[in-house]
């Protein structure tokens, strides 16, 4: 099980939110993402960082798609988001 962290930087957290809910999540979906965390940095309103659960040869599906920097640009997405592939090593309770 792959998963990507992703650093954005947004104009609005509110009309982020809202696009990548709705019309980001259809597209995420369509591209086999099997799920997201999202998370704001603290003292910084501008940067989101999100948690997905995606396997690399659908994340670059996703990423050529031109209806996806559409999308990342109605939502207020501020460049290009940063994307590390990461995968886990374990889990431990503290």
């Amino acid at each position: 099980m792959s998963h990507a962290v992703v650093r954005v930087k947004v104009a609005e957290i509110g009309q982020f939110w809202r696009v990548f809910e709705t019309d980001g999540k259809a597209l995420r979906e369509k591209y086999g993402s099997r799920g997201v965390r999202a998370y704001r940095e603290i003292g910084r309103a501008d940067s989101v960082v999100l948690e997905f659960e995606w396997d690399p040869e659908d994340i670059a599906r996703f990423l050529a798609d031109p209806e996806v920097k559409t999308t990342m640009q109605r939502g207020g997405a501020l460049g290009a988001p940063e994307f590390t592939l990461v995968e886990p090593i374990g889990e431990l309770a503290a």
